[in-house]
């Protein structure tokens, strides 16, 4: 063991905790650390590799090659702590601003990037709503139009370098955003194609990513929440009538 004499709480003894797993850090990156069985048998079949049934996950991992095994360690789910070290170690301007603040403030910058990638336009618009009900909407952060229809939409996100490169990396889109994509679809019946857009200059060569959905994908899950929007709103609806006669 080494230890470094610094102070607790100043700037150095922070500098010195960046991109390294602490005692604090640990529950915010301990996840599973090996693929699932099924999964290495899968590649071990798709090789045409030969192995025991009763080997151990260790085991059937030494049968593949290198890069097969790094393919699988990647498919892991990881926390956002392991993504906040890994930031910690690219070298970045790291800056004060709020959230908020800087995602509203990249948004043009981004909307282009997004716009010059896809080779299309863009048109910002307000807030969308639903055809036949009032109360059921979505405010995308630009539309793109063929023949006059809203084929295409555009969400922006300009998150935390971890969360970029979590998007980066695993190329998904993060849970808490199920819901959002799913309104796209539900309010805007023309829209075939949503263009989930996380956008971070500080990080050189891979600023934007761009996550593709297909209807065809959530389909049957923007028909199960519309109708639970739907049917929710004639609840509160009806509240509202109730209690609005005292």
């Amino acid at each position: 063991m080494r230890i470094l004499e610094l102070e607790q709480g100043s700037e150095e003894w922070l500098k010195a905790r960046e991109g390294k797993i602490t005692g604090t850090k640990l529950k915010e990156v301990a996840s599973a650390s090996t693929p699932l069985k099924a999964d290495i048998i899968n590649e071990l079949d798709k090789s045409s590799l030969l192995y025991k049934k009763t080997a151990t996950i260790p085991q059937l991992m030494a049968l593949l090659p290198p890069a097969a095994q790094q393919m699988l360690k990647s498919r892991i789910p990881k926390k956002l702590g392991f993504y906040e070290i890994l930031a910690e170690k690219i070298a970045y301007e790291k800056g004060d601003a709020n959230p908020m603040d800087r995602g509203t403030e990249l948004e043009p910058e981004a909307r282009a990037a997004v716009a010059a990638k896809l080779n299309k336009e863009i048109v910002e618009v307000g807030i969308c709503v639903h055809d036949k009900h009032d109360d059921i909407s979505v405010s995308p952060d630009g539309l793109i139009y063929e023949k006059d229809k809203p084929v295409y939409a555009v969400e922006i996100k300009c998150l935390s370098t971890a969360r970029h490169l979590q998007a980066l990396v695993e190329q998904k889109i993060p849970d808490d955003y199920k819901f959002q994509v799913l309104q796209y679809f539900i309010v805007i019946d023309e829209l075939e194609v949503l263009f989930f857009s996380f956008y971070d200059p500080r990080i050189v060569g891979h600023e934007l990513v761009i996550i593709e959905v297909h209807r065809d994908e959530v389909q049957k899950e923007v028909e199960q929440w519309f109708n639970y929007q739907v049917e929710t709103l004639a609840e509160i609806n009806d509240l509202a009538t109730l209690y609005s006669n005292y």
